[in-house]
């Protein structure tokens, strides 16, 4: 039975240790597609930028003449009365019937630019609604990340604290076992305060854990599996997520991040994009201010009867005319009062705009300098405690060995209060060191993946990670 009790252990210790090195596993790629999948905010950020994308087709589309057609019909009548004092009266009536078609065709010949100009901006707009989309889907991804995160630590918690439980009841079972030299009562009251106390702590992780799967659930259409449920493989698989990054990948340095940084981030980016949009609003203003050259072509058919009837005279008459014509037209607008403010005004807001993008560059690498630091910080802790698990663990493994002799060779001479004691110890420091580490790992990839959003696309960086 005492080997029996002492593989059971073993297995458990292991299962810690496995559970140890998870933190992020791979199937997080399933959350955060659930998550740009679900959310109304994606579909609402790709529809404008569809939109926007229509828009550099009407740009272009100007580029092209303008034909229009115009056809009508009148008819009128009209009815006239005569009465004189020395003649009888008269009565006349005469009816109008009109045709009239016309095609004309109207082309920009030149306009200063005006064209090349407002497509140019159509496309900076398009850019503005790529990255707007971008922000949308990385604000959405980190939420989805950090969510999944806060899940995961929880739900280890339960599991370390359910695997507690299940060694402390193994050594309940030693004490209460006859032929045991375990075998006391007192042991076994302090034996099952603990893990009354192990429920306990469980319980209250668990609630943490269930509360954000739920809001991990709404968000992104999919339930996580709790940590005790997953097969060895889905544990495998989230040993290995990150685990580079965390612990093993080395960090780019702090130039390096820099240069990341002025290249990737999205909102600098988009700030660049405002002051190339600012410059284009300039030239535009100049352009609409200069002449344009009109090419119209027009051909008209025009066909009108008429009938006059007054007693027994009548009239009729019949007009057919067809007209063509060609016209190239100069328009220049030769003075404007209001043409010098507005130049004026689009000039101080392309400089505002720079100033803004020069101060945001500024901001954003003050903040990548604290993320940075953060970040090696937080991962130099996390090494730190991970070795000093490891060391813990030996050291239990090797006191359970040692343990384990003294009850098969001890007949007796042991204290049982007195290895209770010890065991219990090893197990109070097993637990802070499993809490430090949980809490630290959450801390570690939080840092990262503000890094991340500093100077990456994180859905193209994940996708590469992916693969």
């Amino acid at each position: 039975m005492l080997h029996f009790y002492k593989i059971k252990l073993q297995t458990i210790i292991f299962l810690n240790l496995l559970f140890l090195n998870t933190s992020y596993a791979s199937a997080i790629f399933e959350y955060v597609q659930g998550a740009l999948a679900n959310n109304p905010k994606i579909s609402a950020a790709r529809y404008k930028l569809l939109a926007s994308e229509e828009g550099v087709k009407t740009a272009y589309n100007k580029y092209y003449p303008t034909i229009d057609l115009d056809f009508g019909l009148k008819t009128r009548f009209s009815k006239d009365q005569y009465s004189r004092t020395d003649r009888p009266e008269i009565n006349s009536s005469t009816q109008y019937h009109s045709k009239y078609a016309a095609v004309s065709l109207s082309w920009k010949l030149y306009d200063s630019g005006v064209r090349k100009t407002t497509l140019e901006l159509a496309k900076i707009e398009v850019q503005n609604y790529e990255i707007n989309y971008k922000l949308v889907k990385q604000a959405l991804i980190i939420q989805t990340l950090k969510l999944f995160t806060a899940w995961e630590k929880y739900s280890y918690l339960e599991k370390h604290y359910e695997d507690l439980k299940t060694i402390m009841t193994y050594y309940l079972d030693i004490s209460k076992d006859k032929n045991s030299v375990f075998r006391n009562f007192l042991v076994t009251d302090r034996i099952q305060r603990k893990i009354d106390e192990y429920s306990q702590k469980a319980e209250s992780v668990r609630n943490f854990a269930n509360a954000l799967s739920i809001e991990l659930h709404h968000l992104t259409g999919k339930k996580p599996t709790p940590i005790k449920e997953m097969t060895a493989s889905e544990i495998a698989e989230i040993r290995n997520f990150f685990n580079d990054l965390l612990l093993e990948k080395q960090l780019p340095s702090l130039d390096e991040s820099i240069a990341y940084l002025k290249e990737n981030n999205l909102t600098l980016l988009a700030l660049k994009n405002s002051v190339n949009e600012e410059n284009k609003k300039i030239a535009l203003l100049i352009a609409s201010n200069g002449p344009s050259v009109n090419l119209v072509l027009g051909s008209s058919y025009n066909s009108d009867r008429s009938k006059y009837s007054a007693h027994d005279d009548t009239d009729a008459a019949r007009f057919t005319g067809q007209e063509n014509s060609a016209a190239v037209v100069l328009n220049y607008r030769l003075f404007d009062k209001t043409r010098s403010s507005k130049y004026t005004e689009a000039h101080y807001q392309f400089l505002a705009v720079i100033d803004m993008a020069a101060q945001a560059e500024k901001d954003l690498i003050g903040q990548l300098l604290s993320v940075h630091a953060n970040m090696i910080s937080t991962r130099s802790t996390l090494q730190k405690l991970v070795t000093e698990y490891q060391n813990l663990k030996k050291e239990i493994s090797q006191k359970f060995e040692e343990g384990k002799s003294q009850i098969l060779n001890s007949k007796g001479k042991m204290d049982p209060e007195q290895n209770t004691d010890a065991m219990i110890e090893y197990f109070n420091n097993l637990e802070v060191k499993i809490k430090l580490i949980s809490d630290q790992n959450e801390s570690s990839f939080s840092s990262l993946i503000d890094y991340l959003n500093l100077v990456y696309d994180i859905e193209k960086y994940l996708e590469l990670k992916k693969h």
